[in-house]
């Protein structure tokens, strides 16, 4: 399925992998007003009395739940590692194939966060994948309500797409994500819309997922283990300066790393169209003062498709000719993902900025194109 967008579909006679579900939360899992998650334990409860006698919803094998489950907009970097760790106890349990159930807010950004975290490294090179599927999928509307299914919820239909991709589809190494009935590379997928059931989608295509040998869980234990207590420890700023007020935007920008060097270990800015950007005069000096000091600064576009290019226009090459790393056709998420995953392997590998860079730059797990 990698490198492609599929409709859900079943391998007929096929025997059905073993899957593993994670719960972790997030809408499909949220009941009451104003929506909040369910404990674990009350959705399994629910999942068990409506659902585990359907052939299709009984494939679970494996249960595995984060304690406490969390609305996705409080998913952090080191709950990202929380959830690689889930996808690793499950695999080493006799797992087959993986389903995480996430809210829908954060999900592109966990989705590409997990796909770099079950890539095995060789420094900024990758060598291995977890060698089972993992798919992610949540819904718009819960999958509950009271004692039974919420009527007219699109969490039944996501669930079934996820499950019989994870038992039936593809064995393809790699992250996917389901929703709405489709399924395609998790770290290319962004959210689209807030209200839509067919809320997500891959607006620059499907990519191309390099192929790499399949690895085991353990083998990817150790390095997930050094990079654990890294994540989220440094922050990345998501900074989209406007043209009218640039000058006091690039002061708050370089107050902002200054004053606070040791929480702030790059900067990600969203531009405008192909990768354009204001003010070259009151922003460039900024930049190039915070690359001086060690700061990664990478660009992304606001842009849900196409990607950047920054020399493309005369807006826009000044960032190139700074050193600012373009993000290509990324999405916000992944980049984001990205850098936070590169900040942890900095912290335990001992990379200088150069290091950064050359990992933000590489395809990791298809999350761009060349």
């Amino acid at each position: 399925m990698a490198g492609s967008l599929k409709e859900n579909s079943r391998a007929a006679g096929a025997t059905a992998r073993s899957v593993a579900l994670i719960y972790t939360g997030g809408t499909i899992g949220s009941a009451g007003t104003p929506r909040a998650p369910l404990p674990a334990a009350a959705f399994r409860a629910l999942w068990e009395a409506n659902l585990a006698g359907l052939p299709e919803f009984a494939t679970p094998r494996f249960w595995h739940m984060l304690e406490p489950p969390l609305d996705s907009t409080e998913m952090t970097p080191r709950d990202w590692a929380v959830l690689a760790t889930l996808v690793l106890d499950a695999a080493e349990a006799g797992a087959e194939a993986v389903v995480v159930l996430h809210g829908t807010d954060t999900l592109a950004n966990s989705a590409a966060a997990l796909a770099y975290l079950l890539t095995a490294m060789d420094g900024a090179q990758p060598v291995a994948r977890l060698g089972i599927p993992v798919v992610l999928t949540g819904a718009m509307a819960p999958l509950f309500e009271g004692e039974g299914l919420l009527e007219g919820s699109d969490a039944l239909a996501n669930l079934s797409t996820a499950l019989g991709f994870a038992a039936h589809g593809p064995a393809e190494p790699g992250v996917h994500l389901a929703f709405a009935g489709r399924t395609g590379p998790g770290a290319r997928t962004a959210k689209l819309h807030t209200e839509a059931h067919d809320a997500f989608g891959w607006p620059s295509g499907p990519g191309r997922l390099a192929p790499l040998p399949p690895c085991p869980a353990a083998s990817l234990r150790p390095a997930l283990a050094r990079l654990a207590p890294e994540l989220g420890r440094r922050a990345v700023l998501l900074a989209t300066p406007a043209p009218e007020d640039a000058a006091l935007q690039a002061a708050i920008l370089e107050g902002a790393v200054v004053g606070l060097a040791e929480r702030i270990g790059a900067l990600l800015l969203a531009g405008f169209g192909s990768g354009n950007m204001p003010a070259a005069a009151t922003l460039g000096p900024v930049l190039t003062r915070l690359r001086a000091r060690g700061v990664p600064v990478a660009l992304a576009s606001q842009v849900p498709a196409g990607g950047v290019t920054p020399d493309a226009y005369a807006a826009g090459a000044w960032l190139a000719r700074l050193g600012v790393l373009p993000a290509g056709d990324m999405t916000l998420a992944a980049a984001h993902a990205k850098l936070h995953v590169a900040l942890a392997h900095a912290a335990a590998e001992a990379w200088d900025r150069d290091g950064i860079e050359r990992f933000f730059m590489t395809p990791i797990a298809g999350e761009r194109d060349g």
